[in-house]
């Protein structure tokens, strides 16, 4: 059987010049010495920041927290001043304690059934979305019941919850320039490309923490510590990691777009 001139013509196309389909293709092979080399460069200097910068970082976050707590609270009631912690030293907001009641305690309690019940049944919120509406309500109310039952032997004070927060973000800022640089490695990205996505990352992780950590003394003066450990482990570091993600995939699709036909950056598979 003859095949058409067209068909012959394309038979003859040797196989680096066919357009490389995904199937059939892999990254370039890159040696574990690059990937070290590229780790450190790209993960080691935010780190070294974090390490040897931190109590200048934390006053400096409080003193922002500070101006923007004012707004709403009167001077009197907020300090900067240095905080338990396990490293020293920290420094961060001091509020007055405020205990809840055991009527709001048992309001709180009624409110995270109803909603509970309305996220899980309802259809109107994205699965995501009404999980992490149960997971935060769970949480309150154990912590409204506890008030409830024995309230005097909560171990925690405003104070307290200030250096643990403080803390948590210097750990997640040393975690996320590691992550990213790791996740980042195999990428064929330029390496600027790659050490702007972590600087981007880490001043968003900086300035939205701050303004959390404002947030939250916020609603520790106001309403009282039954929300603690809710803002802890419901609305802390897992809320940085979600959009840590999220600058990544961003980052991922705008270089499989560049690369997708590049022959230099793809091998065959066979």
């Amino acid at each position: 059987m003859t095949l058409p001139p067209a068909a012959a013509k394309t038979s003859q196309i040797s196989k680096e010049k066919i357009f490389l389909h995904r199937s059939y293709r892999k990254l370039a092979p890159v040696t574990a010495r690059t990937l070290a080399a590229e780790g450190l460069l790209l993960a080691l200097p935010f780190v070294l920041l974090i390490i040897l910068f931190y109590p200048q970082l934390t006053l400096a976050i409080s003193r922002l927290a500070y101006k923007i707590l004012a707004i709403a609270v009167p001077p009197e009631h907020l300090g900067i001043a240095e905080v338990p912690s396990y490293i020293s030293p920290l420094y961060g907001l001091v509020i007055p304690d405020r205990f809840p009641s055991v009527g709001f305690s048992l309001a709180v309690m009624g409110l995270s059934v109803l909603v509970t019940v309305l996220a899980w049944g309802g259809r109107q919120l994205a699965k995501p979305l009404g999980s992490w509406a149960v997971f935060i309500c769970l949480i309150n109310f154990i912590s409204a019941a506890f008030f409830v039952i024995m309230p005097e032997k909560f171990p925690y004070t405003g104070s307290m919850f200030s250096g643990l927060y403080l803390q948590t973000m210097l750990t997640v800022w040393m975690l996320i320039p590691v992550v990213l640089a790791l996740s980042l490695l195999p990428m064929p990205g330029r390496r600027p490309g790659k050490f702007l996505l972590i600087t981007v990352s880490m001043a968003y992780s900086i300035l939205f923490g701050t303004v959390r950590f404002a947030f939250f003394m916020l609603v520790l003066y106001r309403y009282s510590l039954l929300f603690m450990p809710a803002m802890i482990f419901a609305v802390g570091p897992l809320l940085d990691f979600i959009f840590v993600v999220g600058f990544y995939s961003y980052y991922v699709s705008r270089v499989s777009l560049k690369i997708q036909g590049s022959e230099k950056t793809w091998y065959w598979l066979y």
